[in-house]
């Protein structure tokens, strides 16, 4: 899995997951929209998150602009570690 990532402010960016497989691109269309808040997505997310920014911490998916692949997060940075 490939992790887009665009910065919108120090605390929130737009993240796109982009598989690079045809299982993510299988696990990504097995999603349940009804229920967006699966830990495995969130998983995903964060590891996209993690790889950009290392200070980031919990993760909140405001809103997903392309369910499941694309969506609006906000973080908190750790004390100390910057951005």
């Amino acid at each position: 899995m490939k992790y887009l990532y665009q910065a919108l402010s120090k605390t929130s960016a737009v993240i796109e997951l982009a598989p690079e497989t045809e299982t993510e691109k299988k696990l990504l269309q097995d999603f349940d929209r009804s229920d967006p808040d699966q830990d495995a997505l969130y998983h995903y997310y964060q590891k996209g998150l993690e790889l950009n920014n290392k200070s980031a911490m919990r993760l909140s998916i405001n809103r997903f602009i392309r369910f499941p692949s694309k969506a609006a997060i906000s973080f908190d940075i750790m004390a100390g570690l910057g951005s």
